[in-house]
């Protein structure tokens, strides 16, 4: 009884060893991204977003706090890994002393309301594709929700899909790709937003995405449009649009004498004057010896308003 009591702690305890030597070897750069420091490119996760995928891989091999630390150390680099060395060497050893020292340099308290501002205001980076920006998206969301206090998760955790959408649509860089979210997010809104990004992803294939070039579908259907829209008229609309100005411009020229003759007509009116051929100049013409209506310059079908006279 005693020997296979002992036989089943040693085995357990080989067992263990073996699972922490594979923990600290077999947890390769493809399993876990190493820190540097502050983001700086597309794509570099931020130190609790770091910390927390390295909490996922390494809770499965059941690692000691010295064991954790040097699997940490291993993974940092530039500045990360500089501030941790300027450590003691009995607090680099200690994994929580180096998590508050990574804290200090590289962390921030995040909060539900920081953490919103970020989401609602982050927009698609240049060179960044669809898909790296909706999944920074889903992160930094599921980040506010864990942040939440307890009522407000349910509120959130509701919100989801719509928020994520909306997000997803309004952040994207370029109009064209923002006009095939919203047609996606208006056909597919209903089913969440996994259905609305697998769609977006599938329509924009580029990987990475160039939105400076459209596909070839786009710019063919830009150049019919194009095309279209902008083709001369023909001549026999030239003709037409011609004749109707000239039409204009003589109705114009019309109206003027209509209107000079009228004035006239008030004037005299308001002073009392009769009017005499021999006194008065034409209007027309202004020689004297005619009214404007006997104006042999005048065109046929031009009517003259005339008053009966005093």
């Amino acid at each position: 009884m005693n020997a296979t009591s002992g036989q089943t702690l040693d085995t357990d305890m080989m067992t263990q060893f073996f699972r922490r030597s594979m923990g600290l070897q077999g947890i390769s750069q493809s399993h876990l991204s190493k820190f540097r420091g502050h983001p700086e490119h597309v794509g570099e996760l931020s130190l609790p977003e770091w910390l927390e995928e390295f909490e996922e891989v390494t809770a499965q091999f059941n690692l000691s706090s010295i064991e954790k630390a040097r699997l940490l150390l291993d993974h940092l680099e530039g500045s990360a890994r500089e501030e941790v060395m300027c450590l003691q060497d009995e607090k680099r050893h200690d994994f929580d002393e180096v998590v508050t020292a990574l804290k200090l340099c590289f962390g921030y308290q995040e909060t539900t309301q920081t953490l919103s501002s970020e989401f609602h205001n982050r927009k698609q980076y240049d060179g960044e594709s669809l898909c790296d920006f909706s999944r920074s998206l889903l992160r930094t969301y599921c980040r506010m929700v864990k942040s939440a206090e307890k009522d407000d998760q349910a509120a959130l955790t509701q919100l989801k899909d719509h928020a994520l959408c909306d997000q997803f649509v309004n952040g994207a860089r370029d109009a064209s790709v923002r006009r095939e979210l919203r047609r996606i997010q208006l056909d597919h809104g209903k089913s969440g937003f996994s259905v609305v990004r697998s769609e977006a992803l599938r329509l924009f294939q580029e990987a990475p995405m160039s939105f400076g070039k459209p596909r070839a579908r786009e710019v063919e259907s830009e150049f019919v449009y194009t095309a279209s829209t902008t083709a001369k008229p023909e001549r026999s609309t030239l003709k037409e649009i011609l004749e109707q100005q000239k039409a204009i411009l003589s109705e114009v020229e019309r109206l003027k004498t209509d209107v000079t003759s009228l004035n006239e007509t008030v004037r005299r009116l308001k002073t009392g004057k009769k009017r005499s051929s021999n006194n008065d100049a034409c209007y027309k013409c202004h020689k004297m010896g005619h009214y404007i209506r006997n104006c042999p310059q005048m065109s046929a079908g031009t009517t003259v308003i005339e008053d009966s006279g005093n």
